[in-house]
């Protein structure tokens, strides 16, 4: 199970909204997408024991379309800083 800390925990009483980087953000995605990818392989392996196959191929795709997702995140934050600014409309595409 993934278990991550994200940075900037949350405090009570009123602050300035924290200044968020685009690589902060990404990471954000990442841990989400991650987070919800771990249970799929409970759901797909309820659904093979209920030999739903519908549903089976519904959370396979899911589960493919966070893989896709995944790997894109990963392309970006690898990207050199300079060669981020120079290209953004190639990463909305990714």
């Amino acid at each position: 199970m993934i278990h991550a800390e994200r940075e900037g925990a949350q405090r009570e009483g009123p602050s300035r909204p924290a200044a968020r980087t685009r690589d902060g953000e990404l990471t954000d995605f990442l841990l989400d997408v991650l987070e919800g990818a771990e249970s799929y392989d409970a759901h797909i392996l309820q659904a093979t024991r209920d030999e739903d196959p519908e549903l089976l191929a519904f959370l396979r795709e899911l589960r493919r379309q966070d893989v896709v997702r995944t790997t894109g995140v990963v392309r970006l934050l690898r990207r050199p800083p300079g060669e981020r600014q120079r290209y953004p409309e190639a990463e909305i595409g990714a």
